[in-house]
């Protein structure tokens, strides 16, 4: 019976909102966000209802608000997948030096990296992709120097 899901993010500052710009098996549906925070909660109903034990795929993507200054995204899993895809793309005129993909198993544990990538002019974007990520944090950090 599930026809919804959540996801939480919280920005270094929220000048103005996120902005969903694309979905693929699921529509945005309610938003709310605690400004004092800077966290913010999108609603997302799948296009239609799933059966118990059936799968869904599900695609989108925020463009987060001018002025983060924060260096990782991350995504956590609460139950085992059949695959994680995490992308991330920078401005072309303002890219970081370097980005490091990573898991990480549980809040205490160390994070282990699973990939790491340099930028170039003609190179804006990393990606993340793993297949049947266990339960825990997955994300892509960068650095400016």
């Amino acid at each position: 019976g599930t026809s919804r899901f959540l996801f939480v993010i919280r920005c270094s500052s929220l000048t103005r909102e996120p902005v969903v710009l694309f979905t693929e098996g699921c529509r945005p549906s309610r938003f709310r966000a605690d400004v004092p925070s800077s966290t913010c909660a999108f609603e997302f109903t799948l296009d239609r209802t799933l059966a118990a034990g059936e799968l869904a795929f599900v695609a989108f993507g925020v463009r987060f608000p001018p002025g983060q200054t924060g260096e990782h995204t991350q995504m956590a899993i609460f139950r085992p997948a059949r695959d994680l895809a995490l992308s991330i793309e920078f401005e072309p005129d303002c890219l970081p030096r370097r980005c490091v993909a990573f898991f990480q198993p549980r809040c205490a544990a160390p994070p282990e990296e699973r990939g790491e990538t340099t930028f170039d002019q003609g190179n804006s974007t990393f990606q993340f992709i793993t297949l049947d990520p266990l339960p825990g944090q997955y994300g892509i950090r960068w650095s400016w120097t």
